[in-house]
């Protein structure tokens, strides 16, 4: 049977869980704290995890949050190179969906709203679509 039936409406994609703030402060604590050590400890980089810290206080502070855009306004070859970045993130992620989907087996609508035929009563018994 498919997911999708013509009385009824589609099934909704899982939105993904948000971080709650307290998760964020979490992580970028002990971001900062591994950037101390970093410091302290010759062999163990710092900036990567620095960088890390950052970001997570920037999702709580929305003082930092205006800083670190206005650097990335002052500097656009960094803002350029971490639009990049998340813009392969969000590829990767609709890539998955999209595979996903596809071993699945659900498909999206067709823009022209007519479908394939996917109850088996549409179906004649060899599994292809009836002729009408």
């Amino acid at each position: 049977m498919s997911a999708t039936t013509p009385g009824k409406a589609p099934p909704r994609r899982k939105r993904r869980k948000r971080r709650s703030k307290a998760w964020n402060v979490v992580l970028g604590v002990v971001f900062f704290i591994l950037g101390v050590i970093g410091v302290l400890l010759p062999i163990v980089p710092q900036i990567p995890f620095f960088v890390m810290s950052l970001f997570f206080f920037s999702l709580v502070f929305p003082p930092l949050r205006r800083a670190v855009r206005r650097f990335l306004h002052r500097h656009p070859k960094i803002a350029h190179a971490y639009k990049n970045w998340r813009d392969k993130g969000r590829r990767k992620r609709q890539e998955m969906i999209r595979l996903e989907r596809e071993f699945f087996g659900q498909k999206e609508e067709p823009e022209d709203g007519k479908r394939e035929p996917s109850d088996r009563r549409e179906r004649d018994g060899r599994g292809t679509p009836r002729s009408t």
